[in-house]
């Protein structure tokens, strides 16, 4: 289930404050426990609108934070038996929803602008898109971490680089490498770069800084576990 707590003024100490909890319908819910959770921080509503969530379930929600209603719900994978955890969710107020599985699987899903409006519209729009991008397989052979379904994803990052294109950085435990997919989103091309050198500690920590004006660079600042 997902409950939201509103506590107006709660930093005011000289009065008490009085908080609200909202409770899902059992409806909207998902099938079982949510792996993560993301505000939507940049859509028209400010002071958090909007969030989204991941489920052991394999799917994805998109809420109303004010009345805890499911406003999306990301469809069930084509041919899959065995439930897929949802481990990590990316949202970007313009439309886009990326998730990764637990098996490393990523599904990135546009056209979805219109949920964050002031005024939500219903129903769901009928132009959603969805990518789905292979698990990225690790480049140490023989590898000592074991199939992708073994991994645990540490790091998830979405970039909306334009209108049409979007980047994910993925990190690993475990790992000295990272990777970007580069995925155009009107002909589901996806381009993969490996960042890191293999004879450094693995990944700890990952900052991405996203360009967000023409002439700027992105850049994106990594720690190891030996400290460098």
């Amino acid at each position: 289930a997902v409950a939201v707590t509103v506590a107006n003024k709660a930093m005011e100490m000289s009065r008490p404050t009085a908080a609200r909890w909202t409770r899902c319908t059992t409806d909207d819910a998902h099938e079982g426990p949510i792996e993560h959770a993301v505000w939507v921080s940049d859509a028209p509503q400010n002071g958090g609108g909007f969030f989204a969530t991941g489920g052991i379930d394999g799917r994805v929600k998109v809420w109303d934070a004010k009345r805890v209603t499911c406003l999306w719900t990301s469809p069930i994978p084509v041919n899959q038996v065995v439930k897929d955890p949802c481990v990590k969710i990316a949202v970007d107020a313009r439309g886009v929803i990326a998730a990764v599985l637990k098996s490393g699987c990523v599904y990135l899903w546009t056209g979805l602008g219109s949920l964050f409006a002031e005024e939500p519209k219903e129903p769901v729009p009928s132009d959603v898109q969805e990518v789905r991008v292979p698990a990225t397989r690790t480049l140490f052979v023989p590898s000592p971490y074991g199939d992708a379904t073994e991994r645990q994803i540490t790091s998830f990052c979405m970039h909306l680089e334009s209108p049409t294109s979007v980047s994910l950085l993925l990190a690993y435990c475990n790992e000295p490498l990272f990777y970007r997919h580069s995925i155009d989103i009107i002909t589901s091309a996806n381009e993969l770069v490996t960042f890191g050198d293999p004879s450094m500690g693995a990944i700890s920590a990952i900052c991405p800084q996203f360009a967000d004006k023409l002439g700027e660079r992105s850049f994106i600042a990594t720690g190891d576990v030996f400290g460098s």
